[in-house]
């Protein structure tokens, strides 16, 4: 077999103006427009809008190339058309392109010329495919549905209505391919046993062939063949008796003193290379090459402990072993995806690791991500939640059956192969997260209807439950090597789907936040089985949020242009969410009268809260199994749920989500008129520990203390002590505080941060070793200390920031940097970045 690229060498122009230029594949007709400077970045200010006119246009690519060397057939294969599609060769029409989730070949081997072949691909106007223009500056609504595309592209909440348009996948020619491997599969049911199945073609079937099979490393190297002769078995078994070989063949690998591949925190990641050769007649005719990891996984539901009422937990089990899921939700890592580097996925991959995350979910209204964000997951040891393509819209299933059967065979092939994959979902929030399903239709609950769908809208309430429950659910059963599904996220046992006493929920504070800011705890008094997502706000720095608004100093407070801010930060909720963030700082943290105020007060109150939802459902455990931030990252500038900007940069509270998914951490958290001190484990091991706990004023006065020593039992939450919080008169600052021997001292202020007088307070920085530096408070409680660069703007990373200090604590932070070359900053400090 032979594969020759076509990637390179492509031409693209508006079809209406045939002004052929060079693109990039893969690649985006919007990202080359902004790189020719046709329009301006679209990350600044409301200039995403001058791409609007783009969607009303059809876009033609096209490649000129000559006849390669084969001898018998020739598949053309496009493993991403981004939009609705005709494919074109030498003028003649090879078929249709829908959906960017799915390859699409064709064979061309008669049709092909010598010289000079002329490659189309017409890319039909998006507001032609779809019916309709925007419908505001917001984008398209239920129509977008009708088309497989990445969802978030036509207008989401966080992100803007300027669809991904092009070849968003390599190019290439497959030629002499009657001799392949069609499937290679492999599953590892139990430690250092690996099950090949492996699916030849009808010629090699018909010549006779051997599978070459190889496992190796970690000190192993295993090798077998395998022949397709079925001459042990009766002919007449088969139907076809002239044939004495078969397409698929099987076999069981044995690696001894095997290695499991553990989530990060809880081991190594051990991964096993492996290849599979096709041979006939001596020759090796294909081959495939891959990584394996050992490990089996599913979800368990266990009865809550009676103290915490009716439910079940919703616990993934990884290598029989029960395992707390501390991660968040991913998003695409471009407004158009295609124009995504290697770069920026190794960055927000190995930051996600560091963070101490062990699942990353993968968002039903992006895309299935590129092989090198599930390589990597396999190397960090992080489980991948991954979601099918479907995201908070009616799908019209009597429309798409089809694509969609060949789009989710065509994945779950491809992401099987990764020991990462650890659970699948059917679409993000369907129509029963929020309704009962014997309700028919709910006003406001089902999105309009179009097509063939026209009508009462009661549809929704058929299709739904068909293909989340029964036509993915099945063939992930079938396909998806034993991986645990669930319908939706949410889904659960109860009425509707987003009701936290069984399976998964998208839960937060941030409801309570909207109404009563300052009882935001009692959002906790509920226990959640499993939280896949929980959200809360924050503002990237001031220094980006001016250049990515496109505004100068001094920034008018409040905002003077508050269509600007609503463009750009969000949209979509019935009012402004800057006015949210705004609303939600003042009540908790403090009052914000500049924007110096809002960035400084509100990425507190966005790392505050983050803080608040990790500990407490850690402290649930073993009622809840888990739970993942929304969102992780963003696709382009902005001030949003991230803990990763745009650029790859961390926003404060990335540095308490990293504190609190730690593998062990102290907890002290204050709940229904009590303060719990405790120990959370999540380690396969037991750990002997000192504590020290008690209530403290900002002055370092101790008003009362109590120690011990024990056992935190292995992968577990251990409860110390609980008192009653009424039974101590506290004055303001006052807080109480847990020190465990060997980690950082964790603190707690009941009720909120509003009114506390924050001392004036100093503090030195110096270098203790190469690559180390430490801070320490000489004088007063240093509030939010943190550590930036001299040098302006200038991105340093760091072990840890944003942490508070009382008079005379310190902390080691590893860093590039030398203690010279940093400022140290604080709540108190003339400066905040």
């Amino acid at each position: 077999m032979k594969i020759y690229s076509l990637s390179a060498d492509w031409q693209f122009a508006d079809a209406a103006l045939n002004n052929f230029r060079a693109i990039d594949v893969p690649g985006d007709v919007n990202h080359a427009l902004f790189k020719y400077g046709d329009l301006p970045d679209p990350h600044i200010g409301v200039q995403f809008r001058e791409y609007f006119p783009n969607s009303s246009k059809a876009w033609t690519y096209r490649k000129c190339f000559d006849k390669p060397e084969f001898e018998e057939n020739a598949e053309l294969i496009f493993e991403g058309i981004t939009g609705a599609a005709e494919i074109f060769l030498n003028n003649e029409k090879l078929g249709e392109a829908r959906n960017a989730h799915r390859p699409h070949r064709f064979e061309v081997g008669s049709k092909l010329l010598d010289k000079n072949n002329v490659l189309e691909v017409r890319i039909e106007a998006i507001e032609k495919t779809l019916g309709q223009p925007r419908r505001d500056a917001f984008g398209w609504g239920n129509e977008r549905t009708f088309l497989r595309t990445p969802p978030f592209n036509y207008g989401w909440d966080w992100s803007v209505a300027v669809p991904s348009i092009g070849l968003s996948g390599q190019v290439k020619l497959e030629c002499d391919n009657a001799l392949k491997l069609v499937n290679v599969n492999y599953r590892t049911p139990e430690l250092g046993r690996v099950d090949f199945f492996i699916e030849s073609s009808r010629l090699a079937r018909k010549l006779g062939y051997e599978i070459r099979l190889r496992v190796w490393g970690h000190g192993a190297d295993i090798k077998e063949t395998l022949s397709s002769n079925l001459n042990m078995i009766s002919l007449a078994m088969v139907e076809e008796k002239d044939q004495f070989s078969q397409h698929r063949v099987f076999t069981t690998l044995f690696v001894p003193n095997a290695k499991y591949w553990q989530s990060n925190g809880t081991g190594e990641a051990a991964l096993y290379n492996y290849s599979v050769e096709l041979v006939v007649n001596g020759e090796v005719a294909d081959s495939f090459t891959g990584r394996l990891g050992f490990r089996t996984v599913r979800v368990v539901e266990k009865p809550f402990r009676k103290e915490s009422g009716p439910g079940f937990s919703y616990e993934i089990e990884l290598n029989g072993q029960r395992v707390f899921v501390r991660g968040g939700n991913w998003i695409p890592v471009e407004l158009w995806p295609a124009v995504a580097t290697e770069a920026q996925y190794r960055r927000l991959l190995s930051e996600a690791k560091n963070a101490n995350f062990n699942m990353i979910r993968v968002w039903g209204g992006g895309i299935y991500e590129p092989e090198l964000f599930y390589d990597l997951c396999d190397e960090y040891g992080i489980m991948v939640w991954q979601d099918f393509m479907f995201a908070s819209n009616a799908y019209p299933l009597g429309v798409l059956r089809e694509e969609i059967k060949l789009e989710a065979e065509y994945q779950l092939k491809r992401l099987r192969l990764h020991p990462c994959i650890c659970h699948w979902c059917g679409i993000n929030e369907d129509v029963f997260s929020w309704a009962y399903p014997g309700c028919g239709r709910l006003a406001n609950m089902v999105q309009a209807d179009f097509g063939d769908y026209t009508g009462s809208g009661i549809w929704q309430f058929h299709d739904d439950p068909e293909l989340y429950g029964m036509l993915l659910r099945g063939m992930t059963s079938q396909m998806g090597n034993d991986v645990p599904y669930i319908e939706s996220s949410p889904h659960s046992h109860g009425d509707c789907g987003n009701l936290p006493q069984s399976g998964t929920c998208h839960f937060t504070s941030s409801f309570y936040l909207r109404q009563n800011p300052q009882q935001f705890r009692d959002h906790f008094s509920v226990i959640c089985s499993f939280d896949s997502e929980f959200a809360h706000q924050g503002p990237d720095t001031a220094y980006r949020t001016k250049e990515f608004l496109g505004l100068s100093d001094p920034v008018a407070w409040p905002p003077e242009n508050e269509a600007l801010w609503e463009a750009h930060i969000n949209r979509g909720h019935g009012e402004a969410l800057w006015k949210r963030q705004t609303d939600v700082a003042q009540k908790i943290i403090g009052p914000i009268n500049s924007f110096e105020d809002f960035i400084k007060n509100v990425q507190v109150s966005h790392l505050e809260l983050v803080r608040c939802e990790y500990e407490h459902f850690r402290a649930n455990r073993p009622d809840c199994g888990g739970t993942m931030i929304w969102m992780y990252n963003d696709c382009w500038p902005t001030g949003s749920w991230s803990l990763i900007n745009y650029y790859g940069e961390r926003k404060p509270a990335y540095y308490m989500a990293k504190r609190y998914c730690a593998t062990q951490i102290p907890v002290v958290i204050a709940l229904k008129g009590e303060v719990r001190f405790g120990f959370d484990n999540c380690n396969f091991e037991a750990r002997n520990i000192k504590y020290t706990y008690g209530l403290t004023s900002l002055s370092g006065q101790i008003k009362w203390v109590r120690s011990g020593e024990t056992v935190a039992a292995a992968n577990a939450f251990t409860l110390l002590d609980v008192c009653a919080l009424d039974k101590d008169e506290r004055e303001s600052g006052d807080h109480y505080f847990i020190s465990v021997e060997s980690f950082d001292i964790a603190r707690c202020f009941p009720g909120t941060w509003l009114g506390i007088e924050w001392p004036e307070t100093e503090g030195i920085i110096e270098d203790v070793a190469p690559g180390q530096v430490r801070v320490t408070a000489t004088r007063g409680y240093m509030r939010m200390a943190h550590l930036a660069s001299k040098e302006p703007h200038k991105i340093i990373d760091f072990s840890d920031n944003f942490f508070d200090l009382a008079e005379g604590e310190s902390r080691v932070i590893a860093t590039t940097a030398k203690a010279a070359d940093l400022r140290l900053l604080h709540w108190n400090s003339a400066d905040w970045e």
